[in-house]
């Protein structure tokens, strides 16, 4: 990884911070990989960390159930009715 300043090591930083630990160093890797070889400033950081960061976020993992419905359709409750 070339060298970096303060201000790129931040960028660096909070780019890094929202991908989860474990996946972490892997978009180190891969963000040291496309800089290699380039002299390295704020901008050319953060467009190298903005083109990598997506493809290390974790979605929200998909439900395979149906999101579940009341057994049978309650009326409203108004100020008139009693709670059960």
């Amino acid at each position: 990884m070339p060298t970096l300043n303060e201000e790129e090591l931040e960028i660096l930083r909070n780019a890094a911070a929202p991908i989860a630990p474990r996946r972490r160093s892997y978009f180190l890797e891969e963000v040291d990989s496309r800089l290699a070889g380039r002299t390295a400033g704020p901008g050319l950081v953060a467009r190298v960390c903005a083109e990598v960061q997506p493809r290390f976020l974790n979605a929200p993992p998909a439900i395979d159930e149906p999101p579940r419905r009341p057994s049978k359709p309650q009326p409203p409750r108004g100020p008139w009715r009693r709670r059960a």
